[in-house]
């Protein structure tokens, strides 16, 4: 049987009375974990089959990542340490006797240094490189990828990702391990609070690599250009957001559906004979000279959906179409 921090600590012991267990500081009662979650979202504990330190991100582990206080350990979830150590001074009091009587000296001697690691004592948004820079947090469309390229890796890090989306305009990461990159947005972003991207790298924990539907955001430019709705497409307008007809298309001319198509496509495909032209679904173009009964006018935000052949257009969404008119 051996002892002592080389083999009771926090890294080196695996079973047995490992000093560690003894620093518990979580509530009695406190469940325990069934799947390896663990924390305040569903207020279970972790244990020794999962690893028995709370991460920040909620999930249970055994490395330096997961139980150190300085890189969001929940030690209410599970167990954590530090990566420093404090001072500690002792006093010894020394009695001399002479001839003339006892002489009282008293010394003070520092037994423990106050050390800290050379890396930063938390997380933190890496600033990029010398080509991308950092944006900030944004969030994803529900059902929607900003960019299309990707690269995945369960040791991700910031510098890894940008080096993947070397000569493109952008680099997100997110959902800890998953890089994605491209010159123009496919799907729109949201910049929201740097709360939101928490998730650590799984290469580099003292580095946030986004969450889920949320990514970091690095650019070799400037700031994402949303899509939006052309004021006018090939000579056509831009009419408005329309509504399905009663159990018909709002338009009852020509259509297609094509992968790569934008609203300049939509034009081309319905000719300059015809009055009205739209898309829905990303790839789905209509044609007519006037709109079925039923169809009218919706807010202009339910048509919210990027074109797939150019992610800077918008066009309608479920049961709706984006309509531009020929006068």
């Amino acid at each position: 049987m051996r002892d002592g921090d080389a083999f009771c600590g926090l890294f080196a012991c695996q079973k047995g009375d490992c000093d560690i267990w003894k620093q518990d500081k979580q509530p009695a009662g406190t469940k325990w974990t069934t799947d390896g979650t663990c924390g305040s979202a569903g207020g279970l504990r972790c244990s020794a089959e999962w690893g028995r330190c709370c991460n920040l991100n909620g999930v249970c582990g055994e490395k330096p990542a997961d139980c150190y206080v300085e890189r969001g350990c929940q030690d209410r979830f599970g167990i954590c340490a530090s990566n420093s150590k404090s001072v500690v001074s002792t006093s010894t009091v020394v009695s001399i006797s002479t001839a003339r009587g006892t002489v009282t000296l008293g010394t003070t001697r520092t037994s423990q240094v106050t050390t800290s690691s050379s890396t930063p004592t938390g997380p933190v948004f890496a600033p990029g490189n010398g080509s991308f820079k950092l944006l900030g947090c944004y969030r994803e469309q529900d059902g929607g990828r900003a960019f299309q390229d990707q690269v995945a890796d369960d040791a991700m890090t910031v510098e890894h990702c940008l080096a993947a989306a070397a000569g493109r305009v952008f680099a997100g990461i997110a959902y800890g391990r998953e890089c994605w990159f491209g010159n123009s947005l496919h799907s729109p972003l949201t910049k929201v609070g740097d709360d939101n991207c928490m998730f650590l790298c799984p290469g580099n924990p003292l580095q946030y690599c986004g969450s889920g539907n949320h990514m970091v955001l690095y650019s070799t430019g400037g700031e994402p250009l949303m899509p939006s709705h052309p004021a006018t497409v090939g000579g056509a307008a831009f009419h408005g957001c329309m509504t399905k007809a009663t159990g018909a298309q709002a338009l009852d001319g020509a259509s297609a559906i094509r992968s790569d198509m934008t609203l300049e496509k939509y034009g081309e495909f319905c000719g300059p004979a015809t009055k009205y032209f739209g898309g829905e679904y990303g790839q789905e173009c209509y044609c007519g000279d006037s709109f079925n009964a039923g169809s009218v006018k919706a807010p202009i935000t339910d048509c919210n959906m990027p074109c797939l052949g150019n992610g800077l257009e918008l066009y309608r969404a479920s049961d709706r179409l984006s309509v531009y008119a020929r006068e």
